[in-house]
């Protein structure tokens, strides 16, 4: 289904009908389903640590719209109102290409972050930290010292990755290492 590209101002001016027209449009339209980096902001490996992780937070959640705007504020270092003059079109494929970036991300994460928890941590309730999200990984690099938590998360995605995978193999290794030592000395 084609609909004529319209600005976001139009689209809000624009009887309730056409609108739930458009919707449909955005819904099921293939055109709403492309991916492109329309702003040019290229890798988001590159973007601060902590707009990434709020994107990964609200994207586990309901997604509007409204907060997509609010996330490209801070992507783009703009005010919301500059993009009333930008093509629903171009708004919606970066959208999906803002998607596309974060699984990328979440998939790089799996790949070199997951741990399984012992048997022995699930009976003492590890799952409790869960509820605290991107606050532990933040506490993690701070090293529990609450006033550098503004400091990491406005550092580069990249950087705080490196260090999180260095943790985790040097915890990895401890752990393994501590085994070992058990295991010789029983």
């Amino acid at each position: 289904m084609k609909i004529k590209n319209i600005t976001l101002r139009d689209f809000f001016s624009l009887p309730e009908i056409e609108k739930e027209k458009i919707n449909f449009a955005i819904k099921f339209g293939s055109q709403f389903r492309e991916i492109k980096d329309f702003f040019n902001v290229g890798d988001f490996t590159f973007l601060p640590f902590g707009t990434i992780k709020d994107l990964q937070f609200d994207l586990s959640k309901e997604f509007s719209f409204e907060k997509y705007l609010e996330h490209l504020e801070k992507i783009l270092k703009v005010e919301k109102k500059c993009f009333f003059e930008n093509y629903l079109l171009d708004l919606y494929q970066f959208q999906n290409y803002v998607f596309s970036e974060i699984n990328r991300i979440n998939e790089i994460e799996k790949a070199l972050l997951t741990s399984y928890p012992s048997i022995e941590e699930v009976e003492a309730g590890i799952d409790t930290f869960n509820e605290l999200g991107i606050y532990m990984e933040i506490r993690e690099l701070t090293g529990g010292k609450i006033w550098r938590n503004k400091k990491i998360r406005e550092s580069k995605y990249t950087d705080a990755l490196l260090e999180l995978v260095a943790r985790k193999k040097l915890n990895d290794y401890n752990s393994k290492r501590q085994e070992i030592y058990n295991k010789k000395n029983k």
